[in-house]
């Protein structure tokens, strides 16, 4: 889990945590960002090797900004978290 004071405008586009994260091609081989959404859940992300965050579920690219919350999950599944 991961708790921060996120600035007013902050998306996961724009957060930098690209740079920290293991990309993959495919979700199984990526870093996941759990991001709460409206409904009480959460939303899962990855960044692809192409340079673009996706959506896990869909793996499609993101139509628009995802903005962040002030408390998110990280799940480490790439070779850093070996």
């Amino acid at each position: 889990p991961v708790s921060v004071v996120v600035p007013v405008g902050s998306t996961l586009q724009n957060s930098g945590l690209n740079d920290s994260l293991q990309a993959g091609v495919i979700f199984t081989l990526a870093d996941l960002v759990w991001i709460p959404n409206t409904s009480g859940g959460y939303d899962r992300y990855f960044y692809h090797t192409s340079g673009n965050w996706r959506n896990a579920a869909t793996n499609t690219n993101l139509a628009s900004d995802v903005p962040l919350s002030s408390g998110f999950f990280i799940q480490r599944k790439g070779e850093q978290s070996q």
